[in-house]
């Protein structure tokens, strides 16, 4: 949605509908998963109030990996569609957790996605030359199992929680939404018999 709550589009990892919900005339074949639990995540472009990234992640940290398209909002009639940058890969290995912090700056963003493989965090800063890889860090426990990929990475200005569904785990971790460094991980665990899933800050 725009500043006003205005519907601009939606998605699931896979088709992208506009205001109208109707698919965007190349808004089909994107390549995230209709069932990895944060399938698309969209942020605006800094300093272009036209351009939206929606990033898109695989289910069940698949060969898709985590890539990402532009959205032109001026195209289909000011309606949206996406451009020739489509489906671009960023990283493959990824579970289903992707997250969109904004920088300290008031301006940037920072997009944080992990890998289904190991504890490393990839950091991606989006800023007005577009989107480009800036770090990793290796920190927190990490999936014991592909069954870890599921559950949510959520975002709080500061903080970064993370749910590794099988395991029951919820980490919390510090993070600097300058340097976009994660540190300090905190377990909590275990959550829940059936294991875990969605997250939220509160305050």
């Amino acid at each position: 949605s725009d500043g006003a709550g205005t519907l601009l589009f939606y998605s699931d990892g896979i088709t992208v509908w506009d205001a109208t919900h109707a698919p965007m005339p190349n808004g089909l074949g994107l390549m995230g998963d209709w069932s990895a639990t944060q399938s698309a995540t969209a942020v605006r472009k800094p300093g272009n109030p036209n351009i939206y990234y929606i990033f898109t992640v695989p289910n069940l940290g698949g060969a898709a990996g985590l890539r990402y398209s532009e959205i032109d909002m001026t195209l289909n009639f000011g309606l949206g569609d996406i451009t020739a940058t489509k489906n671009i890969l960023l990283q493959t290995d990824i579970s289903e957790k992707v997250s969109v912090v904004r920088h300290s700056n008031g301006t940037d963003f920072w997009v944080i996605a992990q890998s289904s493989l190991n504890n490393t965090f990839y950091v991606y800063l989006v800023n007005s030359s577009g989107v480009a890889f800036d770090h990793t860090n290796s920190v927190g426990t990490g999936p014991a199992f592909l069954a870890d990929a599921p559950g949510q990475l959520r975002s709080c200005d500061n903080r970064l929680a993370i749910a590794y569904q099988s395991s029951r785990l919820v980490e919390i971790y510090d993070f600097n939404n300058t340097t976009g460094s994660i540190s300090t991980p905190k377990p909590l665990t275990p959550m829940s018999i059936f294991g875990v899933y969605g997250l939220e800050f509160s305050p």
